[in-house]
């Protein structure tokens, strides 16, 4: 494989030097870390990079929390601590279980089984684009931009379809909504 022009290529957004991937990894499940970073199929499409993902798998990062706003700054010294101080229950709401188990199985090593249960379903998909549909439409358009998709065709058709009952949706649960107020002012007037 050809090295990478830059570290840029990966799409990190802090790249460290002078920690070993595994000392990094063993840093998951501290205060503020909270999964190891697996690379992605768009990244590897971007990057031109046949068994990117495969390769990478273990040398890719963490996900950690940003606790104090400020500037970083290329050459700016980095240090490990093993507690900040913060308080613990502050930091629950970055949770990765939503992810399926295998979401952290290298892709070369994942049975049939669990690469079928990484594929998102149709329903899930359509609430997804209730909840966020420019996100939805975004990351679809984001992995086409290099000749991926992210959605599986049923599922992108249950988002789309979803997307489109969004606002008669939103409408007819308002009217719902003003009707059980007025009903409840009328009962209370009388």
């Amino acid at each position: 494989m050809m090295p990478l022009s830059s570290m840029g290529d990966l799409r990190r957004n802090l790249v460290i030097r002078g920690i070993g991937a595994n000392e990094m990894n063993d840093t998951v499940g501290r205060e503020v870390v909270h999964r190891r970073t697996v690379p992605c199929k768009k990244s590897e499409a971007q990057c031109e990079r046949p068994g990117l993902v495969n390769n990478l798998w273990d040398d890719c990062g963490v996900n950690c929390e940003v606790l104090t706003h400020g500037t970083i700054r290329v050459g700016d010294t980095v240090r490990m601590l093993t507690t900040t101080g913060y308080d613990d229950r502050r930091l629950r709401r970055a949770d990765p279980s939503h992810k399926p188990p295998a979401f952290f199985v290298r892709p070369s090593d994942r049975t049939a089984e669990q690469a079928r249960g990484m594929i998102i379903p149709p329903r899930v998909a359509a609430c997804m684009c209730l909840i966020d549909p420019e996100g939805f439409v975004r990351v679809e358009r984001g992995y086409n931009s290099v000749g991926q998709r992210f959605w599986s065709t049923r599922a992108y058709r249950a988002g789309m379809f979803a997307r489109a009952l969004r606002a008669p949706l939103m409408i007819a649960i308002l009217a719902i909504l003003v009707a059980v107020v007025l009903q409840v002012k009328i009962i209370w007037i009388r």
